[in-house]
Parts: C-alpha cells; sequence; structure tokens
C-alpha cells in the first residue's frame, strides 16, 4: 500500500489533526495523494458518501476539502465503514530524491489521525481505465475551512457606487386619471397611494 504523496505540493497542502484545536463533530477531511485531484468534483465527492447523507463539500484547496453532514453518528458510521487504520509501517509523507539530496528526510508520521479511504473516481470518466485518487480521511477541526478571499469591490459591484452618486429623484409624484376627470392621486415610493 503506498501512501507517499505524489509530490511536494501536495504534500504541502496536507494539513494533520491538530489536538489543540475542537473537532467539528458534523465534517469529515479529506486529502487525496494524488496530483491530478482537480478532476474530481463535488459530485464525485457526495457520492463517494452517498450512503451517509452528506450535506454539502466545502474545498480547502487543490488537494483537500471537508465533507459535512447532518449529525455526528453519521460522521462516525462514514468513518468507519469507508476507511481503515494506516498500517504501523506505512508512511505518509512525499518521498522525492530532491529532498534524500538536501537531508531533508523529515517525513510526516503515520498517526495524526487519518485513515486510509477506499479509492475515489470521477463519476463523468468514460473511459475504460477509469481514473482512481488515493485519499486520506480524518475527522475535521475548525481549521478546516477554505481560505479566505480578498473581496474586490470593483469586480462585483459596479455599477453600486454610479448608482449611489445619482441625484434622488423626487418621490413624490402626480398621477392623474386615465380620462382625466378623477382626482389627483399622489404616490409615496413604490407602494403607498394616497388621495
Amino acid at each position: 500500500l503506498d501512501l507517499d504523496a505524489a509530490s511536494a505540493k501536495v504534500a504541502a497542502d496536507r494539513v494533520d489533526f491538530d489536538m489543540t484545536l475542537e473537532a467539528r463533530p458534523d465534517a469529515l477531511h479529506m486529502y487525496s495523494l494524488d496530483t491530478q485531484f482537480t478532476r474530481v468534483r463535488t459530485k464525485d465527492i457526495l457520492a463517494y458518501f452517498k450512503g451517509y447523507g452528506p450535506s454539502y463539500v466545502e474545498w480547502t484547496n487543490d488537494s483537500s476539502c471537508t465533507i459535512v453532514f447532518h449529525d455526528s453518528f453519521t460522521v462516525t458510521r462514514a468513518l468507519l465503514a469507508l476507511t481503515w487504520e494506516l498500517p504501523p509501517s506505512a508512511s505518509t509523507g512525499v518521498q522525492s530524491p530532491l529532498m534524500a539530496q538536501e537531508g531533508k528526510e523529515e517525513m510526516m508520521d503515520g498517526g495524526k489521525g487519518w485513515r486510509v479511504g477506499r479509492e475515489i473516481g470521477a463519476a463523468d470518466d468514460h473511459d475504460m481505465d477509469r481514473r482512481t485518487w488515493r485519499v486520506l480521511v480524518r475527522r475535521a477541526t475548525l481549521r478546516d475551512f477554505p481560505p479566505e478571499k480578498t473581496w474586490k469591490r470593483h469586480q462585483y459591484h459596479k455599477s453600486t457606487h454610479r448608482r449611489m452618486q445619482r441625484p434622488v429623484a423626487n418621490k413624490r409624484r402626480r398621477l392623474e386619471d386615465d380620462d382625466g376627470h378623477g382626482p389627483d392621486k399622489r404616490v409615496r415610493g413604490d407602494d403607498d397611494t394616497m388621495e
């Protein structure tokens, strides 16, 4: 069983279970050991946990995501049914000749709350040789959220600024009856009509 990360970038994306942080009772965190995990979509993750009723998926980065369920009981059932414990001899680090040459032989240890998950495949792969990805699964912590993105005001709300600078039209205007013989009506705003 090969549990080494496919590249240094994939190994860097991994976030181990931190005992000092509170665990999220309603979520599992999935991490892929393969580089092409970007081909896996949310629907593939939901299909992987199909029998356990996942609510939604929070993508953390290209190699990992957090799957949120309705309750903690379902999380435990899914974790025990779809994963198994890491073998004691397994290492889940990255082995590359460059790292060995630089003397960085520090490997990530096999524990840290990770369990080996059965391989996940892309549902829309119609090839004869269907591609699968190796995954590790653990309970999610409060740190397993997508990173905050910087909000770019001009990107989404270009017209709002111009609308605020426009002169405000007189909200009170007079309406005449269709035939011109009835009393005038004053309108306030859009809904209130008063005589």
